[in-house]
């Protein structure tokens, strides 16, 4: 709206021109140089140097150019002429405003400052803040005040598409886009002007942001699937944004009921999960899943552990197995080593525990269900897991409980009797013992003494059998040193018992003699024996030597003496009642009252 013009300053001349009026009147307006002051001079002419009027100062300091523009014009009667200034000009002429004939001369001219108040901006504002939308409209909205009263256009563009709105004066505006005219996108630092038609404008930046968000967000599920059945599962659920609005929410119901990402469910029954995702633009999406949770069998194992299976031995795998679900098909199963699944038993749960019996047999170091052989040949020394548990039908499986057990291919034989340490003897010990085989393998018994075999021979199961040791072995023993005499059944695949006996042989008399006599083709006439021996006083030592050796009753001559001084001995015998003569030589030592030991290093000797 236009504002009216406020005279705010002027000046009558009171000259009459009468018939001298001249052919021209005009004013001349100029700034004083230096200083915000107009002055005018009054002209009639069209010369500068043909003035009818002095120059006279017309307007005083205080000009508001900000707000106003000013009009200088002469009237003169009804005739006038105005030029209008929006700014203090420069220092200088400015102005001319000339009236042209034909001029009235009555009365005198009058000289007129005026102003108008100058069109004004609006002022404009935005309310809108950040908005995320998938339908409906998007709006912008705000205020605007034209101090003038103008009809006011307001205006904005949107991805290419322009909208306006006009408001008389004051007031509040909206601009309008339907948001499937949008793309999908986001929106920001939209300039809104606002234009009053009389030159005047204004502008307002949106620096919100509008996203434009029309996909659905996408949910994600996993640990479970559709239609499948479970013992125990946990489903994980999460949601995505890719529309750029963000993700606002993302929940779900189990079966109707809050459910919670990562929650296990292990309680038997039907399921359906509802994932529901929702974004700030107020897309939604929503994802189901139906599944079965199946309770798991339970079970209860009483086979022994840590068994120790010898050939022929029985296996029995026990126990009883329950399953929750009525109607559930149970199956016991087992394995041995990892080996091939075996069934025990199966049947319909029902509430009633499911009680199972499986016996096995090692034997040939394998373990046989029958006539089948269950696992191929056990090491010895070594653990064997037995593994046992329970399926149904629905995929469900107790835990697996587990047995070991070791198995003894071969048991060495037994034989009667312990260990035992006989202490100090005079005489050669005699044991009576039998021995016996867990296998029925046959077996092979040896005898010794001190390491050295007395007798061998084939073991009869259960025979009494009495070890000794014979004169030869006896009079070689060590005096008042440990000996062993030891028994040794040896089965046929090798296992070996043994039965020791320790003791301390203990002598006061030694007597040994050739262990082969000498053959000779007649009688022998003399001898000469020496001996290699240390013989303490109190001893006696008794020497004899025959030449009837092979005889029943050989005939004995003593010739101690002759081999105490080394002397040769005649025989005295000139009779045999064997087929052969033969000479032959024993040695019989008594310790009597010596304190100290008698030791034969050797003898020696020669006869003819």
């Amino acid at each position: 709206m236009t504002a009216a013009w406020e005279v705010v300053w002027q000046q009558v001349s009171s000259h009459k021109y009468g018939d001298s009026y001249p052919d021209f009147l005009r004013v001349r307006f100029y700034k004083e140089t230096g200083e915000d002051i107009l002055a005018y001079t009054l002209y009639a002419s069209n010369s500068d140097s043909n003035y009818l009027l002095s120059s006279q100062f017309w307007v005083r300091p205080g000009y508001d150019f900000t707000n106003y523009r000013y009009a200088f014009y002469i009237v003169e009667r009804e005739a006038q002429t105005k030029r209008i200034l929006e700014s203090m000009p420069p220092d200088g002429n400015f102005l001319y405003t000339t009236l042209t004939p034909p001029i009235p001369t009555e009365p005198g001219a009058t000289i007129v400052v005026a102003r108008q108040r100058k069109n004004q901006n609006p002022v404009l504002s935005i309310s809108t803040g950040n908005m995320a939308l998938s339908a409906g409209n998007c709006i912008l909205s705000g205020t605007v005040n034209d101090p003038d009263g103008d009809t006011v256009t307001i205006s904005a563009t949107i991805a290419g598409i322009p909208k306006q709105t006009t408001v008389a004066g004051s007031g509040r505006w909206t601009l309008t886009w339907p948001v499937s005219d949008l793309p999908q996108a986001q929106y920001s630092n939209i300039t809104v002007t606002a234009n009053d038609g009389q030159g005047g404008t204004a502008t307002a930046t949106y620096t919100g942001i509008i996203t434009i968000d029309k996909t659905n967000p996408s949910i994600a599920i996993s640990g479970v699937s559709q239609g499948q059945t479970y013992t125990s599962v946990t489903p994980v659920f999460s949601a995505t944004d890719t529309g750029g609005a963000g993700l606002q929410s993302c929940t779900a119901t189990l079966n109707g009921n809050a459910f919670t990402s990562g929650t296990t469910i292990t309680t038997a029954g039907n399921y359906t999960l509802v994932v529901t995702a929702k974004d700030n633009a107020g897309n939604v999406s929503t994802q189901t899943v139906s599944f079965f949770v199946n309770s798991n069998p339970t079970m209860t194992v009483t086979t022994a552990d840590n068994q120790s299976l010898t050939d022929g031995k029985s296996f029995s795998i026990t126990g009883n197995a329950t399953d929750a679900n009525s109607g559930d098909v149970l199956t016991v199963k087992y394995k041995i080593d990892n080996g091939t699944v075996r069934n025990i038993a199966s049947g319909v749960a029902s509430g009633t525990p499911l009680s199972f019996t499986k016996n096995l047999t090692f034997s040939n170091k394998r373990l046989r269900d029958g006539a089948t052989e269950v696992t191929g040949d056990l090491a010895e020394n070594v653990d064997h897991i037995l593994n046992v548990w329970a399926e149904d039908d629905k995929a469900g499986k107790s835990t697996e409980v587990t047995c070991k057990f070791r198995v003894i291919h071969n048991r060495p034989p037994i034989i009667s009797g312990t260990n035992e340490d006989l202490g100090t003897i005079q005489a050669p010990p005699s044991k009576t013992y039998t021995v016996s085989d867990a296998e029925n393998d046959t077996f092979t018994v040896t005898e010794k003494i001190d390491g050295k075999v007395i007798r061998s021979f084939a073991g009869v199961a259960g025979q009494e059998n009495t070890i000794t040791i014979p004169h030869d072995f006896w009079i070689r023993l060590q005096p008042g040193i440990q000996h062993k005499l030891v028994i040794e059944a040896t089965d046929s695949k090798g296992m070996t018992a043994a039965r020791t006996y320790t003791f301390v042989r203990q002598e006061t008399k030694l007597e040994f003699k050739l262990k082969k006599p000498f053959v000779t083709d007649i009688a022998a006439k003399r001898i000469l024996v020496t001996i290699d021996a240390v013989v303490p006083n109190g001893t006696t030592m008794k020497i004899e030597a025959c030449n009837n050796a092979f005889d029943a009753s050989p005939t004995w001559e003593d010739i101690t003496n002759h081999v105490r001084f080394n002397r040769g001995f005649l025989f005295t015998n000139t009779e045999k009642t064997a087929e052969q003569w033969g000479v032959d030589i024993r040695f019989m030592f008594e310790k009597g009252t010596a304190n100290s030991q008698v030791i034969v290093n050797g003898f020696g000797g020669a006869f003819d």
